[in-house]
C-alpha cells in the first residue's frame, strides 16, 4: 500500500492516512520518466545519438476530499500553494523516498457530487531519494575501555584510528552526487580526494600553488546535480575555493553499488578525517 506525506516550506506535514477528510486514490509520475534523446542524421542511414537526458518530473496527486468539504478544502490550501515548494514523502513496501519542487496547478471540482482536488507538482530533481542519507566515515574510534576494570599499568581507553580506502555503497539503481566532508586535526597540505575504479580526483593545491589547511579546517565539497560547490571553513568564516581546486579535478559520483575512494595528502596525511554524504536515488517506485 502506498502511503503519501506532503510537506510545505515552513515544515508543516500533512499525512494522507485520515480517510474522514481526504482519500488519497491516484498518484501520476511514479514510474521511471521518459528520457529526452537528441540525435543527428548520419550521411547515409541511421543517426549518432548526441545527447541524452531526463527532464523534469511532473507528479500529480488526485485527493477526494471528504467529512466538511469546505473546511477541509481550505485547510488543503494551508499545505499546498500554486508556484510554492513541496516536498513530497511517499512509501511503501520496498521504498521509502522523497522529492521536492514547486506546485503547477491545484485544480478543484467543487460543483460535483464528490469533491476532487488535483494538485501537480514540477520536480526539476527527477529521482526519488532515500529517506535516510547514508554517512560513511574513514576514521574510526577502536574502544578498549571495559567493566570491570583493573590496572597498575597505564592502557588507553580507546584509540583513534583512520582507514584509507572505504568502500560506498549507492542502494540506488542510478549515479548520485554527495557531500565530502574534510576535517583537518593538524596542518595538511594539497588534500585529494580518489575515486579507485574510475581514477577519477578531487582535490586543492598543486607544487606551483599548494593549498594549506590548519588544525581545525573543514572543506565542504558538493556534487550533487545543479548544486556544486568547494567552500573552506575556518573560524566560523566560510570562503568560496573552487580557484584551489587541482588542474583536472572532477566532482565525483557514486555508481549504482559499490565503489572504492581513497585519499592522500602531500603532508600531514596522517591529520585527515573524512566524511562521505549521500542519498541513495531511484528513477520510480
Amino acid at each position: 500500500m502506498l502511503k503519501c506525506i506532503i510537506e510545505n516550506a515552513k515544515g508543516n506535514q500533512l499525512e494522507f492516512n485520515d480517510e474522514t477528510k481526504y482519500q488519497l486514490y491516484e498518484v501520476d509520475g511514479l514510474y521511471p520518466p521518459n528520457a529526452s534523446i537528441s540525435s543527428s542524421n548520419n550521411v547515409g542511414d541511421g543517426s549518432i545519438i548526441t545527447n541524452a537526458r531526463v527532464p523534469s518530473r511532473n507528479i500529480v496527486l488526485y485527493i477526494a476530499i471528504n467529512g466538511n468539504v469546505e473546511v477541509n478544502r481550505l485547510n488543503l490550501y494551508q499545505y499546498a500553494q500554486v508556484g510554492k515548494y513541496m516536498k513530497m514523502y511517499f512509501s511503501n513496501n520496498s521504498k521509502n523516498v522523497w522529492i521536492e519542487g514547486r506546485i503547477e496547478t491545484i485544480e478543484t471540482s467543487m460543483f460535483s457530487n464528490k469533491q476532487v482536488c488535483q494538485i501537480s507538482t514540477i520536480c526539476p530533481e527527477p529521482f526519488f531519494k532515500d529517506l535516510q542519507e547514508t554517512i560513511n566515515s574513514i576514521d574510526t574510534v577502536d574502544n578498549r575501555f571495559y567493566f570491570p576494570f583493573y590496572t597498575v599499568k597505564p592502557i588507553p581507553f580507546s584509540v583513534y584510528e583512520t582507514i584509507q580506502i572505504l568502500n560506498l555503497i549507492n542502494d540506488g539503481n542510478i549515479k548520485c552526487g554527495m557531500e565530502i566532508d574534510i576535517y583537518a586535526r593538524g596542518t595538511i597540505v594539497n588534500p585529494i580526494v580518489y575515486n579507485r575504479e574510475t581514477q577519477e580526483y578531487i582535490g586543492f593545491g598543486c607544487e606551483e600553488r599548494p593549498f594549506t589547511m590548519l588544525n581545525g579546517d573543514r572543506i565542504i565539497i558538493t556534487t550533487q546535480t545543479n548544486n556544486k560547490k568547494v567552500k573552506l571553513i575556518r573560524n566560523a568564516q566560510e570562503t568560496n575555493i573552487f580557484n584551489s581546486l587541482k588542474p583536472n579535478s572532477t566532482f565525483l559520483q557514486l555508481d549504482s553499488g559499490d565503489n572504492t575512494f581513497t585519499y592522500s595528502a602531500d603532508d600531514g596525511n596522517e591529520f585527515i578525517d573524512i566524511k562521505f554524504k549521500h542519498y541513495s536515488q531511484y528513477e520510480g517506485i
